[in-house]
């Protein structure tokens, strides 16, 4: 069972390492800095993970029920 908590970790964790590596980028060049960015994408990439995981166990759909049966209608078409 992951802690509640941990979401909010791993964006921290994802954001801090994007600016740093931004600052790092700044100071040095981007291949000696690229780390912290590859870091801070893997960082945001599990808080996305775990909260469509969140998600499905609840029972939600990550798009809105408004933008299912919209997207399923054609649209009108309007003489100009």
């Amino acid at each position: 069972m992951v802690a509640k908590n941990s979401k909010t970790i791993w964006i921290a964790l994802g954001i801090g390492f994007m600016v740093i590596g931004v600052l790092e980028w700044r100071r040095t060049s981007l291949p000696e800095s690229y780390w912290l960015f590859l870091a801070g994408l893997v960082c945001l990439l599990v808080f996305q993970y775990l909260r469509l995981r969140a998600m499905a166990r609840e029972g939600k759909s990550p798009v809105s029920r408004d933008t299912a049966t919209r997207s399923g209608q054609p649209r009108k078409k309007t003489k100009k």
